[in-house]
């Protein structure tokens, strides 16, 4: 695009000894179009000057050719105007050309009177040798964001401004809001038993552990008597003996007789010693035994749960008789006479089955609620014991028998049992890592003695056993130390950090914002979460 030059011309002449200088003003001309590849920067007001070489002639019409000089002058042409069609912001190049400094010859001539006419003069420019428009820093004596960025407009401008402030004002923002998410993969692995072979105590400092717990019970059995009989049957139960009489030994011989309240008679069934009673203090703890004990005559009047008897024959003593008494243990049962239904032998191995099967089983779920915490009680480790009426009758075919059972049980400490199947399955774990790891489903295991069918008693202080099944072992990642490991840590090296725990099986961390690339140093923007 052409560009409008308007150029200020001096000449300055000699004839002789005369000097004589014309000057030429508002020389207009377009600078032609090769001059587009080096921009003169727009701006509204005139910017500095600039030399553009070129060539000028001067005709001075009556000014003989012989008798003129030519003297060589420079040529100052500054920017005053642009072309209607020029925007107003127009490209502008990085940096303003550099002065440009050139002679042009200039050929005079005049008449005798010099100044008698104003001379005609032409103008030739010769094209110009632009340099280099790349200056030095030193060199650019005006900057703006216009003349970086060429042909955007101030909207545009104000709009990537304003972008990039917001940008970063939500950068800022978001910094208030980092947290760190820490998904922790806790190690897991199946440990398989295969009769495996364990030893336990009932010293509490020992490796494992056990307790002896007992636990008794009575059921009435509804069944179906089929067979009948005439009999004349008395009732018998078991009564305890008690003695505040005397801190001495009391025999009491077979066949002595005592009386409920209601003066029914029952004779003991065999020769007993009541211990003498002792003193705590002054509170009498007075000795006691348990003999079975029958009615006196046959029937079923005689089937009896009244608590208290006296001894009849201690009557004539009113302190004797008073301090010697017995207490029902078990009740008076069997007492029949006349026509009645009888248990068959199928019925009384009917009983048995049930009592060694369900009645055993449901002993053994009313002891499992009461195990205390921290506890197992495997179903084989327990011991059995149960009694069935031997005279079944009944004055109607729908009888109930009783059953009665006692559950004895080994009570294993369930930590002991953890360690003792970790140190035999996993013999590299350090102390530490075993602290770390968790059994499922122990309780689950087959538990049998050894040898098997072990009694259980109070005074039992060792017992062998062997365990066999699965276990499912997940280790507990110590998450407090991973969370101070972590603290400030680069999000790249945090491998080391979960490497120290044997718990972690994997890990992923996740930071917000995105861009973080540490992690906080605060603990309270970091949560762990263990899967």
């Amino acid at each position: 695009m052409a560009k409008k030059i308007l150029q200020d011309i001096h000449v300055r002449g000699s004839r002789g000894e005369s000097e004589h200088v014309t000057r030429i003003t508002r020389k207009e001309y377009y600078r032609p179009e090769y001059e587009e590849e080096s921009r003169i920067p727009l701006e509204p007001n005139p910017i500095d000057d600039i030399e553009i070489p070129g060539e000028i002639d001067i005709d001075m019409a009556g000014v003989d050719e012989e008798s003129s000089s030519v003297e060589t002058i420079p040529v100052r042409s500054r920017v005053v105007s642009f072309d209607e069609d020029t925007e107003e912001n127009d490209a502008v190049p990085s940096a303003r050309p550099r002065r440009i400094a050139s002679d042009m010859k200039v050929r005079s001539s005049r008449e005798s009177n010099p100044l008698s006419a104003l001379p005609v003069v032409h103008t030739r420019l010769s094209q110009p040798q632009i340099p280099d428009t790349t200056p030095e820093v030193s060199q650019v004596s005006r900057f703006s964001l216009g003349s970086l960025i060429p042909n955007i407009s101030r909207k545009t401008l104000f709009i990537i401004g304003g972008s990039i402030i917001a940008l970063v004002f939500l950068v800022w923002l978001l910094s208030f809001f980092e947290k760190a998410h820490v998904t922790i993969q806790a190690k897991e692995k199946e440990l398989n038993l295969v009769g495996t072979t364990f030893t336990a105590t009932k010293n509490t400092n020992a490796p494992i552990s056990f307790e002896i717990m007992v636990f008794s019970d009575e059921e009435k059995k509804d069944m179906t008597l089929l067979d009948s009989m005439d009999v004349s049957i008395k009732a018998k139960g078991e009564v305890t003996l008690y003695n505040e009489y005397s801190s001495k030994p009391l025999k009491i011989v077979a066949g002595t007789f005592i009386a409920d309240a209601s003066g029914k008679a029952y004779t003991l069934d065999s020769t007993v010693t009541i211990p003498g009673f002792t003193l705590n203090k002054t509170t009498v703890i007075p000795g006691q035994i348990t003999v079975r004990a029958t009615s006196f005559l046959p029937g079923d009047a005689y089937n009896t749960t009244s608590n208290t008897f006296t001894v009849t024959s201690f009557k004539k003593d009113p302190v004797k008789f008073k301090k010697v008494y017995a207490r029902l243990k078990t009740a008076f049962t069997g007492g029949a006479q006349g026509l009645v239904y009888v248990a068959t032998d199928r019925d009384k191995a009917m009983l048995q089955a049930y009592a060694l099967s369900t009645f055993k089983n449901s002993l053994i779920k009313k002891v499992q609620a009461q195990v205390p915490k921290g506890y197992i009680l495997y179903p084989n480790a327990s011991s059995f014991t149960h009694t069935v009426d031997s005279e079944i009758t009944s004055k109607t075919p729908q009888a109930k028998i009783a059953i009665k059972g006692t559950l004895s049980a080994v009570l294993l400490r369930e930590v002991d049992i953890s360690r003792a199947l970790i140190g035999k399955l996993l013999p590299q774990a350090s102390v530490s890592e075993i602290n770390q790891i968790y059994l499922d489903n122990i309780e689950l295991l087959s538990f049998d003695f050894i040898p098997s069918g072990q009694l259980i008693s109070k005074t039992l202080q060792t017992v062998s056993f062997k365990l066999s099944g699965s276990v499912h072992a997940k280790w507990q990642p110590k998450t407090s130390e991973i969370l101070t490991g972590l603290l400030g840590a680069d999000k790249d090296s945090v491998s080391h950090v979960f490497a120290k725990d044997p718990g972690v099986g994997s890990a992923n961390v996740t930071i917000f914002p995105p861009w973080q690339s540490r992690i906080p140093n605060e603990a309270s923007r970091i949560v762990i979460t263990t899967e």
